[in-house]
């Protein structure tokens, strides 16, 4: 009677994640408000800006563990854990694949993620604020969530407030000046 319940609670969580999906990340409100930036940066275990070079879905092993998605990165610039100049591969658990975006080769980013978990996992810190895609043109589009985040840390002063485009080079140099790295 348990299994049928989860069955059916689990089918209805991945319909809706799909609907989720297809509505695309930015359109969907978010249920918690977004923490302060700086409450981010202090959960970051890895902050760097990179390009993503590889991204491979990964079996289990064993019929217990979960399956997950291996994604390599060229580490840019390192700001936290990272070194510039590193290969960085890091694990998500490849159920959030299904249900939002994920990266993609060539792709560059601004992350700040959470320390690998006991069973070698990661993810973007506070979801969606955590994560950062560079455009072509070396700027970053904020989304509502980030906007929030940064703009309500008084640690970002009024340099972020109210804008909805940031230049990556001001935005990573930013970030190690609060890190406290000089540059």
């Amino acid at each position: 009677m348990f299994f049928g319940k989860f069955v059916t609670a689990l089918a209805l969580w991945l319909l809706l994640c799909g609907a989720a999906r297809a509505a695309g990340p930015r359109t969907i409100a978010h249920p918690f408000p977004a923490p302060p930036f700086s409450q981010v940066m202090g959960a970051s275990g890895y902050i760097f800006q990179g390009s993503v070079t590889k991204v491979q879905w990964l079996k289990p092993k064993n019929p217990q563990d979960v399956a997950t998605v291996q994604i390599t990165f060229r580490v840019a610039q390192g700001i936290r854990g990272t070194q510039t100049g590193q290969m960085l591969s890091v694990k998500e658990w490849a159920g959030v694949w299904e249900s939002s975006d994920h990266y993609r080769v060539g792709q560059n980013v601004v992350l700040f993620l959470y320390r690998p978990s006991k069973l070698g996992l990661t993810s973007p810190v506070s979801g969606p604020v955590g994560e950062f895609v560079v455009g072509n043109d070396s700027f970053i589009a904020l989304s509502q969530q980030q906007q929030n985040s940064l703009s309500s840390d008084p640690s970002f002063g009024p340099a972020f407030n109210s804008k909805s485009k940031l230049s990556s080079r001001e935005f990573t140099s930013a970030i190690r000046h609060l890190a406290g790295i000089g540059r």
